[in-house]
């Protein structure tokens, strides 16, 4: 997602919507956030302060693009280089900084002149490093569906195990109200749950708790 860029000089520009609030909404679900750069604007406003303090916690999903780097001769390109972190040392506070990728991000040729070969490495070095969050969310979220099914599985058989512990003690002779609900709320004297984890070798840290079935 290509967000709306930074705005520093509040009189050049008005938002009509809550920016922050955007940002906020985009931050909750991204994996890796890009926060972009060009060497003629390395200005720390406000607006760029609220969004870092919008991103602390998430500082191993911020990555910085410095961009238009073929735009400026080499050794001005280490003075910039050297200009954005420094600006922004005060608004990452981690002891390890976000990674950089210095380059030049379209599909023209770089400049004459300039770190050709240094700005191809840092595109596909950028690239590796989406795909290898891409994997990982892939693994994530099959991690998660088997947790999931786990869990499923686990109620399914706690449900059971209620359901058998009922029609084994229910009776004409008996009120069955009165079985059901001790059966609800004494499960221990019916080992419904240590029946679940002997039966099926679940841990019994990923069992249910009991009060969430009265209801």
């Amino acid at each position: 997602v290509d967000t709306p860029g930074i705005i520093e000089n509040r009189k050049q520009q008005e938002r009509g919507y809550p920016f922050n609030s955007v940002m906020q909404w985009f931050i909750n679900r991204a994996d890796l956030i890009f926060v972009v750069f060009d060497p003629t604007k390395l200005d720390v406003g406000s607006e760029l302060e609220t969004l870092f303090k919008q991103l602390k916690g998430r500082e191993s999903q911020i990555r910085i693009i410095l961009n238009k780097a073929d735009s400026i001769a080499t050794q001005e390109l280490m003075r910039v280089y050297g200009a954005l972190f420094w600006g922004l040392a005060p608004l990452i506070n981690v002891t390890e900084p976000p990674r950089v990728y210095i380059g030049s991000f379209w599909d023209k040729s770089f400049k004459p002149d300039t770190s050709a070969d240094l700005f191809l490495r840092e595109e596909v070095s950028l690239l590796h490093d989406m795909q290898r969050i891409i994997q990982n969310r892939v693994q994530k979220k099959i991690a998660f569906i088997r947790q999931h099914a786990i869990l499923v599985k686990i109620h399914a058989m706690v449900v059971e195990r209620y359901l058998h512990a009922f029609n084994t003690q229910k009776s004409v002779f008996k009120d069955n109200v009165a079985v059901m609900s001790d059966i609800v709320e004494r499960p221990e004297k019916y080992y419904i749950y240590e029946s679940v984890v002997t039966d099926s070798k679940v841990s019994k840290f990923d069992l249910p708790d009991p009060s969430s079935y009265k209801e």
